[in-house]
């Protein structure tokens, strides 16, 4: 370990930097280190069709539309006391799903947990969720798996280099 701490001096003296400490064989400056910044990457869901059963929207990036979203109604009560989620602003996170045995996107609402975007033709299948479809009809979207797929490329795109975060529109109280 004695040669660690001669390249830590010899890096110290070429760079002109104050060393803040070496852990293993990680050298680190307490000045003039910075990790590149991430910027926030904002997808909207706002949200235009309303029934008893099901809440209808469309997901866009930048103005773009990448496809359209069904989630549970947002009228209070119905579908067993299980609602959309509440309008507003939260992060989206790649997690590990237990359901679907795979890294899937969660959306992390206060509250509630498992929340995600997930493929589904009908609210029967959702628990809380967003399916996205490439067309929709009263209570229903079509070609979800395509959607997903589609929301996925998205997603992976711009998760190493941003924080990703959706902001939903339209149908309840803010959070």
């Amino acid at each position: 370990m004695e040669w660690l701490s001669g390249a830590r001096d010899v890096l110290t003296r070429l760079l002109r930097f104050t060393p803040s400490k070496t852990i293993g064989f990680k050298i680190t400056f307490s000045r003039f280190f910075f990790e590149p910044m991430k910027t926030d990457c904002v997808f909207t869901l706002e949200r235009f069709r309303y029934t008893d059963k099901s809440t209808i929207g469309e997901i866009t990036l930048d103005g773009n539309r990448i496809c359209y979203s069904l989630e549970l109604s947002c009228r209070k009560g119905d579908e067993g006391g299980r609602l959309a989620i509440p309008p507003g602003k939260y992060p989206i996170l790649m997690t590990h799903s237990p359901k679907f045995k795979r890294k899937m996107p969660l959306i992390d609402v206060p509250g509630r947990e498992g929340i995600r975007f997930h493929p589904a033709n009908s609210p029967d299948e959702l628990d809380g969720c967003v399916a996205p479809g490439m067309r929709y009809e009263e209570d229903r979207v079509w070609d979800s798996r395509k959607a997903f797929d589609l929301l996925m490329v998205e997603i992976c795109g711009h998760l190493a280099k941003n924080n990703l975060w959706i902001s939903i529109i339209g149908g309840g109280r803010r959070v």
